[in-house]
Formats: C-alpha cells, sequence, structure tokens
C-alpha cells in the first residue's frame, strides 16, 4: 500500500514505514553497521546541524548485506547518524566520518 502525503510518500509493508521525500537527494555514498546487539532489524537516523528533518525516526531501515553487516546509503550534507532496532534501543549521536565507512564496537573504520 502506498499513500501519498504532502512530505513525500510513505510506503506501508508488514506494518513498516518508509519515509521518501519528494524531492530526489543527492547521495554521499554507503556507511555500514556491523550489529554486534543483534538487532532483528536496524535504522539509520541521520541529520546535519542545518539539516534536522533529513529522515523522520527511527529512520531508514538498512540493508542486510552479509556476517552481520547493514548498510544505508546516506545523503550530501549528513553529519550525524544514530542506529536504532526502532523500538527504543539505540547508540548515542554519532558523527559521520565519511563513506564506506563501517561503524563497529564504538568506532569506525575502512570497510
Amino acid at each position: 500500500m502506498v499513500i501519498y502525503c504532502s512530505t513525500g510518500i510513505v510506503v506501508l509493508y508488514n506494518e513498516d514505514y518508509v519515509n521518501l521525500p519528494l524531492n530526489p537527494i543527492e547521495v554521499a555514498g554507503t556507511v555500514y553497521y556491523k550489529n554486534t546487539n543483534n538487532w532483528s532489524k536496524v535504522y539509520a537516523y541521520y541529520w546535519s546541524e542545518e539539516n534536522t528533518q533529513m529522515t523522520a525516526w527511527p529512520g531508514v531501515q538498512m540493508t542486510y548485506v552479509g556476517s552481520g553487516v547493514y548498510s544505508i546509503e546516506i545523503p550530501e550534507g549528513a553529519e550525524y547518524i544514530i542506529f536504532n532496532d526502532g523500538n527504543g534501543s539505540q547508540t548515542s549521536d554519532i558523527a559521520l566520518q565519511g563513506i564506506d565507512k563501517i561503524y563497529n564496537n564504538g568506532s569506525w573504520s575502512n570497510y
């Protein structure tokens, strides 16, 4: 089911939702998260000082790529990210350290 609204498109599927902007965004690249918390789903909520509404909470559901690693494409200008399970468990506010990086046990490294 797809519902159109003034702020974008909200897609409902199996009681989950994804917010999509009406205007296309420039993708900066991919960021990865090692799910050491063993969450069943992983979301990424990202923002910048200038745009605190890049995503709606809990963020965008990340894609599983294997071996406990999830990926998300982040837009140009994103400065911070919170990884979460969509049910109250989350990381602290994390400063993004560039693209093609993985966040694993509290630190960034190249992926």
